[in-house]
């Protein structure tokens, strides 16, 4: 990856709720911690839109990780490349 830029992220999978956050009975918890912790969580998204935002904004998901093939828990871990 030699001068290229890239990002980490990881994600939580969600049902279909119009891109609102949810974290089942933890979301109003979560929620609270996620913004008393400076990092407010705004919006989601689902895992087969996740290419389409990248390319939109520039970057390219990068499926060759392995890791980011996975599911852990409720999380995916993924990674952005430009």
């Amino acid at each position: 990856m030699r001068n290229k830029k890239f990002f980490l992220f990881d994600m939580l999978i969600i049902p279909e709720n119009g891109g609102r956050p949810d974290a089942g009975p933890w979301s109003g918890l979560m929620l609270w911690l996620q913004k008393v912790a400076g990092e407010p969580w705004l919006w989601s998204i689902q895992p087969e839109e996740l290419g389409l935002f990248l390319a939109e904004t520039g970057w390219k998901n990068d499926t060759e990780q392995v890791w980011a093939k996975r599911k852990y828990g409720v999380e995916f871990y993924a990674a952005a490349i430009k």
